[in-house]
């Protein structure tokens, strides 16, 4: 490993919609949003959501874990959208469906209809030019209502509070944290899928 590489991208994920992420089915994904976690995100590298720390939602701010994905697949858009495992994320089967994005006929980049992003949303999620996908061997989603408490062991490598900005794990330090966070992680949950998300008609901000 590079000394310098990126094992693992930490952020505050604002609005847990069943969207971005997308933990439906047997495979979790993030197709939408966070742009630049999308675009450099290496195979075998981890994204790690936390529940907002907002007072209306999380009063203690505490630090609690949404999702834990490990990258097992990033294509761009258009092999994600023609990739026949991934035709049940399309609107017309899931509502929350985040492969919405292909490239036409004329060469032209299109949104399909979708109950959360629309053309004010496009070019910042096209900017991420590729799709992360995990499955549930490795990863796991809790969603905001199951949250997991993070001990505070690991606050060092979390982002701080209330930012919009991710946290990259690069340096020795924080690598043996996150590597102890995982080993926590593993010991305390059986990867899966636990929770329900929380319904909402439009991503705001993400």
């Amino acid at each position: 490993m590079n000394k310098d590489e990126i094992i693992a991208r930490v952020y505050i994920v604002k609005y847990d919609t069943g969207f971005a992420p997308n933990p439906k089915g047997e495979f979790i994904t993030l197709a939408c949003c966070k742009p630049k976690i999308r675009k450099f995100a290496k195979k075998g590298s981890w994204v790690i959501g936390l529940k907002s720390r907002s007072k209306s939602n999380n009063p203690k701010q505490e630090n609690r874990l949404i999702y834990a994905m490990k990258v097992k697949e990033n294509p761009t858009f258009d092999e994600y959208y023609k990739d026949k495992r991934f035709e049940y994320k399309k609107f017309y089967l899931d509502p929350d469906g985040d492969n919405i994005y292909h490239t036409d006929d004329h060469g032209k980049f299109k949104q399909n209809y979708n109950d959360h992003h629309d053309e004010t949303d496009k070019e910042n999620d096209r900017r991420g030019e590729r799709v992360l996908i995990s499955d549930y061997a490795t990863s796991y989603y809790f969603g905001t209502k199951n949250a997991v408490l993070i001990p505070n062991r690991f606050e060092k490598m979390l982002p701080l509070i209330h930012s919009r900005m991710h946290k990259n794990i690069v340096d020795d330090e924080e690598k043996k944290l996150f590597s102890d966070f995982l080993d926590w992680l593993e010991k305390e949950y059986k990867s899966g899928n636990y929770s329900e998300t929380v319904k909402m008609k439009k991503c705001q901000l993400c």
